[in-house]
C-alpha cells in the first residue's frame, strides 16, 4: 500500500524532536558542553552552567579580569576560562568556583597567547602566539614538550578554539580550518570548511554550524553530515551521552537523527 503524502513528510520530521527548553536570556557568543551532561554558555562577560532542560544550575564571572574569550568546559569536573585580554587563566570546578589563583600566563614569559586548554594529566596546552609554537605546560608554566610551530600550517593569527581529545590536539582557527596535531604536539593533518559556527569536539567527531546547517566532522574519515537544516540559524549542536542536541533561538531541542 502507498503510504499517503502527509503521512511521509510526518514521519520525515518526527525524527527530530519538537520539544524544546527555554535558555536563560542572553546573547551566548561561547558554548561548550561535557560528559556529564551540562551545557555552557558565555556573552563574554559570564559563563554559565545549565542542565539539559535549561535551567541554569550555576555561573562565573569576574569583572577584574575583564571579557572570557575561550572556555573549555569538556571535563566538567575541571574547567578552564580564558580571559585573553589580561592573559590570564582561571581553572574552576563544577560549580564554576576557581581552583586557587588566576595565572598570569606572564609570569611564565607568554605575553601573546593564542589560545589555552586542558592537557593530559594537570598540564596545559598552550598556543604561544608570539613563537607560533605549541607548548604543553605544567600548573607552574614549566615547558614539558616543545610542539609543532603551528603558525606554519594556517595562515590564520587567531585561533577559536584548542581542545585535547584521544591524546590529540585539536586547533580550530579563525579561518574555518581544523589542524590535527598528535600527542606530542607534532602536526598531522588539517582540514578545510566553508564556515565553522561553535564548534565541539568529542571523542569521535566535530560538532558544528554554518548558519542554518547542524552538521557533524567524522574527523577519522574525514566525511561532513548533514544532520539538520533549520528555517532559523542554529547556534550549536552537539552530543551528550549518546543523544545529540541543537541549541536553536535560545531553546534546547532533542534531535533523534
Amino acid at each position: 500500500m502507498k503510504r499517503p503524502f502527509l503521512l511521509t513528510i510526518l514521519l520525515f520530521f518526527m525524527q527530530f524532536s519538537i520539544t524544546a527548553q527555554t535558555l536563560p536570556q542572553g546573547d551566548w557568543e561561547l558554548f561548550d558542553a561535557d560528559v556529564l551532561g551540562y551545557l555552557y554558555l558565555s556573552d563574554g562577560e559570564q559563563l554559565i552552567k545549565t542542565n539539559l532542560l535549561g535551567s541554569q544550575t550555576t555561573n562565573y564571572q569576574n569583572n577584574y579580569l575583564g571579557d572570557i574569550q575561550q572556555i573549555d568546559c569538556f571535563r566538567g569536573l575541571e574547567n578552564i576560562v580564558f580571559h585573553k585580554d589580561a592573559n590570564v587563566v582561571v581553572l574552576l570546578d563544577n560549580h564554576l568556583a576557581p581552583l586557587g589563583d588566576p595565572m598570569d600566563l606572564s609570569a611564565g614569559g607568554y605575553y601573546d597567547v593564542a589560545a589555552v586548554c586542558l592537557g593530559p594529566d594537570d598540564q596545559l596546552w598552550v598556543a604561544d602566539g608570539q613563537a607560533g609554537q605549541l607548548l604543553l605546560v605544567t600548573r607552574s608554566l614549566e615547558v614539558i614538550q616543545k610542539g609543532a610551530l603551528y603558525m606554519q600550517y594556517t595562515n590564520a593569527r587567531d585561533i577559536q578554539k584548542m581542545v585535547w581529545r584521544n591524546n590529540m590536539l585539536f586547533v580550530i582557527t579563525q579561518a574555518d580550518e581544523l589542524l590535527v596535531f598528535d600527542q606530542f604536539g607534532t602536526f598531522s593533518q588539517k582540514f578545510s570548511f566553508n564556515e565553522i559556527s561553535a564548534p565541539f569536539i568529542n571523542y569521535s567527531y566535530m560538532f558544528f554550524t554554518d548558519r542554518e546547517y547542524a552538521l557533524k566532522f567524522d574527523y577519522a574519515l574525514n566525511e561532513t553530515d548533514t544532520l539538520f537544516r533549520s528555517n532559523n540559524q542554529v547556534k550549536a549542536v552537539w552530543q551528550s551521552k549518546n543523544q545529540l542536541y541543537l541549541l536553536e533561538e535560545n531553546r534546547i531541542k532533542k534531535l533523534n537523527h
